[in-house]
């Protein structure tokens, strides 16, 4: 098995993206499967960060920054679509995910152990809002800005508590010191 792919960083992934899936599903139903709709982030964005916390919290932090300049780069690459703009909104999106990941990596380094979720839901809420502007920058309409706020920190609630949740509830079953000298 590949390094980056080891048992501890799975216990973490994959309860992480099934929350992000989870609670995705449960905000915004069948939306979370359309492509083109914001609630799809609860798929992409909730695999990246499900991804970059994990890897952080197994200590392969290389390996998460490498996935957030790919995310980035990836962004930069469609702004011929989207404009650059939104691009590089994207790019400050992904550096924002790895900053609150840093965060939560530091605060279960420090010691708590659970309820650290808590506090990843409301930043990455405060993310997607603070980086709205870049983001919609020729696609939002002044009638739909509530609305667009509103689906925005819900989004990042749901996909930030679902991940964060995920992560702490694999770390408490699943990496046990029995599973750890088993590996």
């Amino acid at each position: 098995m590949a390094p980056f792919l080891h048992r501890s960083f799975l216990i973490r992934f994959a309860p992480a993206l099934c929350g992000s899936l989870g609670a995705g599903y449960l905000a915004f139903r069948g939306q979370i499967f359309e492509p083109s709709g914001l609630p799809f982030q609860a798929v992409t964005i909730g695999a990246l960060s499900a991804a970059v916390l994990s890897l952080l919290r197994v200590s392969r932090g290389g390996i998460a920054v490498m996935l957030v300049l790919l995310f980035g780069v990836g962004q930069l690459g469609m702004a011929r679509a989207a404009g650059w703009m939104p691009a590089l909104g994207g790019l400050l999106f992904g550096v924002g995910i790895l900053l609150i990941a840093l965060i939560f990596d530091l605060l279960g380094r420090g010691g708590l152990i659970f309820g650290k979720f808590l506090i990843l839901g409301p930043l990455l809420a405060g993310l997607y809002v603070g980086l709205m502007p870049m983001m919609t920058f020729h696609t939002l309409a002044a009638d739909d800005t509530l609305r667009e706020v509103m689906l925005r920190v819900l989004l990042g609630l749901v996909v930030g508590d679902g991940v964060g949740l995920g992560v702490e509830i694999g770390e408490l079953f699943g990496d046990t010191p029995a599973a750890r000298e088993a590996a």
